[in-house]
């Protein structure tokens, strides 16, 4: 009934919650694109320990600050920088250009700091 709706964010939360299906609920959101949902399946991951999905879904739910801060705890900044590579702001690849210049990786600084249109760096 939810689906038919398309009310996502309720069918995600009782795919996870109440049936225990979450191979379903990470089709939904992919497919729905929902925000709620996505940070719904972030949250179920980070339960489970699953660091490298949780980053993926916290990003997808647009919440890059939290996934950054994640990445960064778990040192899984890799899996956070191919989650907004193609769709990151410019101040996202400024804040990952800095992590990675400060942690001596000047290739990746230099990949980040080019998509946010820094050529002088």
């Amino acid at each position: 009934a939810y689906k038919n709706a398309r009310d996502y964010d309720n069918l995600v939360r009782l795919l996870l919650e109440h049936l225990n299906k979450p191979e379903e609920a990470v089709c939904i959101v992919r497919e729905s694109r929902s925000v709620e949902g996505a940070r719904l399946v972030a949250k179920f991951f980070t339960k489970l320990g699953d660091q490298d999905s949780a980053i993926q879904f916290l990003v997808l739910s647009q919440c890059q600050q939290e996934a950054f801060h994640l990445a960064e705890t778990e040192q899984k900044m890799d899996i956070f920088a191919d989650a907004v590579e193609d769709d990151g702001t410019v101040d996202v690849f400024l804040q990952l250009a800095d992590y990675y210049a400060k942690n001596m990786n000047s290739q990746k600084a230099g990949f980040f700091y080019y998509k946010a249109g820094q050529y002088s760096k």
